[in-house]
């Protein structure tokens, strides 16, 4: 595989990886992962 499409592959796949991380804060799931991520570690460590 040649550099310029490695690149392109790279920064086609990183601006996907934006675009559904920031569709996901604006559709209202990054509270819904932080409170489970929450739970979860709480429970790891025997307190939830």
């Amino acid at each position: 595989m040649n550099r310029a499409l490695r690149i392109g592959l790279f920064c086609a796949f990183v601006l996907t990886g934006a675009a559904f991380v920031l569709l996901g804060i604006f559709s209202g799931q990054a509270q819904a992962v932080l409170s489970k991520a929450i739970r979860v570690c709480l429970e790891c460590i025997g307190i939830g």
